[in-house]
């Protein structure tokens, strides 16, 4: 696409920010922001606009925050593709995350696919030091299989005055909101909330938190990846160890606390085992974080308490080889390692999916942006939807699984009208939330579809 053409995602736009907006798609600028998901779908799809940008990683230098999120069916390919760049490409990819993965002991398999497998070199030499001098917080592991009900954790999280909560699946998180009872200082941060949402909620806490007041939060697995948040005490959920150590990095984040005479003290992270469901879908969102929870019960029993210690990086190295001698994450995605051999580019871009399921947005009226949503609702019904609506929608949206044929989300879920196309097309990717009272879009829980403990949000 030349920089004077014209097409549906720079129609209307002047000439300087056309320009602007096509050279960001092509990655013609010195320094790209982009995401893990753009970037590696983008290395591996057979499309002309994905493609047509790779040429600018050249010479570049790659840097991946949150490495540990990377899935673990998609570790080999992903780790041959990024050695090809650094030596066919000169290019320099760098793993930044807490809680590094092992990923070198899957050297061999990565060989497989390029010559020169996967051997990372440390950035920071003697990091081990560091993990010791910036240690903060004390971790306080459960006795070996007690459990504690909700309304008791609730009972414990009362008495902090300043106490951050992370449980594993949404429906723990409303569960224990209903047991402490709405209050002014507490809040609640989950996918199911919009994204402009989660941003006045934790603009809320920090200030709380910055005045000193008493403040509450209880949240998903999403506060534990990007957010800045500092809390005296931290409550876990029973996880794999890489998600109880992110979470105890929002523990005396800043190493603000102090005993009476200046002397600086230790947060404390309290790890709990949640009272048992019906089955490990009760307790964890997919059978792979169930797994690797196990992992971490089977090193607590093996190395004892005293010798998990979260700020020495051997420990995540077991962690980590343990994992992959159970989960063999060589072997999990035959199907895209076949595609890969007999270079059938086509089925190697529709499998290679960071993200697998098949998603929706959802656009929603949070309370606090209502005049935005009623733009937006009033511009898809006399115009229909284009890039710049759904630019301005983003903040507005929740992410979903899309709903079975059938399911009564669909009764409150409308499809946003495309702008351009026939009159009557309609986006499959966008809808919009009809029945937007309180019940359908509350202002603690977020998003709340019909039988929403069948709808997975994203």
């Amino acid at each position: 696409t030349c920089l004077g053409s014209e097409d549906t995602k720079t129609k209307g736009l002047d000439t300087s920010e056309r320009a602007r907006r096509l050279l960001a798609e092509n990655w013609d600028a010195p320094i790209i922001i982009t995401t893990n998901v753009q970037l590696l779908e983008s290395l591996f799809s057979n499309r002309p606009g994905a493609c047509r940008k790779l040429h600018n990683l050249m010479n570049s230098i790659l840097i991946f925050d949150e490495a540990q999120t990377l899935p673990q069916a998609l570790a080999v390919p992903t780790l041959a593709a990024l050695s090809h760049l650094t030596q066919r490409y000169r290019a320099t990819v760098m793993f930044a995350t807490a809680t590094q993965p092992a990923f070198d002991t899957l050297h061999e398999h990565v060989r497989k696919l390029v010559p020169s497998g996967w051997k990372p070199v440390d950035a920071a030499p003697d990091h081990a030091s560091l993990y010791h001098a910036l240690k903060r917080y004390r971790v306080f592991w459960p006795p070996n299989g007690e459990t504690v009900s909700w309304s008791d954790l609730a009972g414990q999280i009362r008495e902090e005055t300043q106490v951050l909560c992370v449980v594993n699946l949404k429906k723990h998180a409303v569960r224990l909101l209903e047991e402490l009872e709405e209050s002014d200082d507490t809040y609640h941060l989950s996918t199911n909330l919009c994204a402009l949402h989660r941003r006045d909620v934790l603009d809320r806490v920090r200030e709380r938190l910055k005045q000193n007041l008493s403040c509450c939060l209880i949240s998903t697995q999403c506060v534990e990846a990007g957010v800045d948040v500092d809390f005296p005490v931290v409550y876990r959920a029973m996880a794999p160890l890489d998600a109880i150590a992110q979470a105890a990095g929002r523990c005396n984040r800043e190493g603000r606390l102090h005993d009476s005479d200046g002397n600086p003290i230790p947060g404390e992270v309290r790890v709990f085992e949640p009272e048992p469901g019906k089955g490990f879908r009760d307790r964890y969102p997919t059978h792979a974080y169930y797994q690797a929870a196990e992992i971490t019960r089977s090193m607590l029993i093996s190395t004892g308490k005293h010798n998990l210690d979260l700020n020495n990086p051997e420990v995540f190295r077991e962690f980590y080889r343990l994992l992959y001698d159970l989960s063999h994450p060589e072997a999990r995605n035959k199907e895209l390692d076949e595609a890969i051999k007999r270079m059938d580019f086509a089925s190697v871009a529709r499998l290679y999916r960071i993200i697998p399921h098949d998603t929706i947005q959802v656009l929603v009226p949070y309370h606090q942006a209502i005049n935005i949503f009623e733009e937006l609702c009033y511009q898809e019904e006399k115009e229909g939807i284009d890039s710049g609506w759904i630019r301005r929608a983003q903040h507005l949206a929740v992410g979903v699984y899309r709903p079975g044929r059938g399911h009564p989300a669909w009764e409150v879920l409308a499809p946003a009208r495309l702008r351009f196309g026939r009159r009557d097309a309609v986006s499959d990717e966008w809808f919009i939330l009809q029945d937007h009272g309180t019940a359908m879009y509350d202002n603690i829980q977020g998003l709340r579809l019909p039988q929403s403990n069948q709808i997975l949000i994203a």
